[in-house]
């Protein structure tokens, strides 16, 4: 029949490993407290391996915001009404002592008499948690760092994950809908979006997400006072080093005054191109500089041409070449001067034919009187240049 037995290993092997872990091993005979520490332990609080060391000298290598606390520790573990445990975690001050201190967890336990009446032993072992300790702080700063700039911006800051789901709301959330985190987590914002709107804004998050691109949405949401805003709602997916989505972070900027200015802009454009395509002559606009940059449609109905082909300088090409230098010339005359201009041309249409148009045109200016643009207008006057009364009409 075969046996087994578990491996022993040697106490120097034992030790060397816990050296290498930079792990120390202590234990304190009771009530004398005498101390036995392996070297790796002493090093931790800033003794020499082979040195012969006593509690009040560990006691005063211990950070004095934490001895109190250590003190007290040890007395909970040794009482023998309690379970015997010790755990803790202090600052050891280094050797030559500036302000730096390095972080130790203790953990070991209580052997009492056998009446449990007195602890006769506490032992255990000790480990530098230094590095974990600064990185803990670190991101606790990131952390705090992180909630003073999302409680700082004027938007609402939302944080999902890869799923969509809502994990996060920055207070602007409650301020404004009155809803709670808890109440908007997940999906639960739903509510809070217009009627309206929701189809569209839930299917361009759901192509982001599907997609992984930026999700960019503009939608209506509701405050606490049952006021209806525009809010335009971004969101950016942040990538680990494969690609894949950890997280999405976002925000909801209030734009209510911009989308209602521009849905007027909207209007009143609507409104200047229907008048501009509804009067008879052709119409026309282009920069301070003279530079074309808008036609009403008469003008494409009567050329034959595109706002691609015209843009620019490209009504030369609709004009008599027998007369372009000279309205070219007058016309920057115009641009310099900030006159009003006017002239006589003929000008070709669709099917090449050339009629003759009364041509005007002035400057609009901006509210410190710098000219803006130019706004002009083209008149068939064919017909009117066959009246013999104004035939001898220097203009026309």
């Amino acid at each position: 029949m075969l046996t087994t037995s578990l491996p022993t290993f040697p106490i120097e092997q034992l030790q060397a490993a816990l050296d290498a872990a930079r792990v120390g091993v202590w234990e304190m005979t009771l009530p004398e407290r005498r101390l036995l520490w392996s070297g790796q332990c002493k090093i931790l609080f800033g003794f020499a391996p082979d040195q012969e060391i006593t509690f009040e000298q560990v006691l005063a290598a211990v950070h004095p915001q934490d001895r109190g606390r250590l003190q007290q520790t040890i007395n909970r573990a040794c009482n023998p009404a309690g379970d015997g445990r010790y755990e803790n975690e202090y600052r050891v001050l280094e050797p030559g002592y500036h302000g730096q201190t390095r972080w130790i967890r203790s953990i070991g336990s209580a052997v009492f008499n056998a009446e449990r009446t007195a602890a006769v032993l506490l032992q255990g072992f000790c480990i530098d948690i230094t590095e974990s300790k600064q990185t803990a702080a670190q991101a606790q700063q990131h952390l705090q760092q992180f909630e003073f700039l999302a409680e700082s911006i004027p938007d609402i800051l939302w944080i999902a994950r890869p799923d969509g789901g809502i994990t996060y709301f920055n207070k602007r959330w409650s301020e404004y809908t009155g809803l709670t985190l808890e109440e908007g987590r997940e999906w639960g914002w739903g509510p809070a979006m217009h009627p309206d709107d929701i189809s569209a804004a839930i299917a361009a998050l759901n192509r982001s997400l599907q997609s992984g691109q930026p999700f960019e949405k503009e939608f209506r949401m509701k405050a606490h006072t049952g006021e209806y805003r525009w809010f335009m709602g971004r969101g950016l997916p942040l990538l680990d080093s494969d690609g894949h989505i950890l997280q999405w972070f976002g925000t909801c900027t209030d734009i209510h005054e911009q989308h209602i200015l521009r849905e007027q802009l909207q209007a009143r454009e609507e409104q200047f191109r229907s008048i501009s395509n509804s009067i008879p002559q052709l119409a026309w606009m282009t920069e301070a500089s003279g530079y074309i940059v808008w036609y009403n449609q008469r003008w494409y109905d009567y050329t034959g041409t595109t706002l691609e082909q015209m843009r620019g300088w490209g009504w030369e090409h609709v004009h008599h070449p027998e007369h372009f230098q000279r309205v070219y010339q007058r016309w920057m005359q115009a641009l310099q001067s900030g006159e009003p201009w006017q002239d006589v041309f003929p000008l070709r249409s669709h099917t090449g034919e050339y009629r003759w148009f009364l041509s005007q045109a002035a400057p609009l200016r901006d509210a410190v009187g710098n000219i803006t643009r130019w706004f002009g207008t083209n008149t068939d006057i064919t017909d009117l240049r066959q009246v013999p009364e104004v035939q001898n009409m220097k203009l026309l």
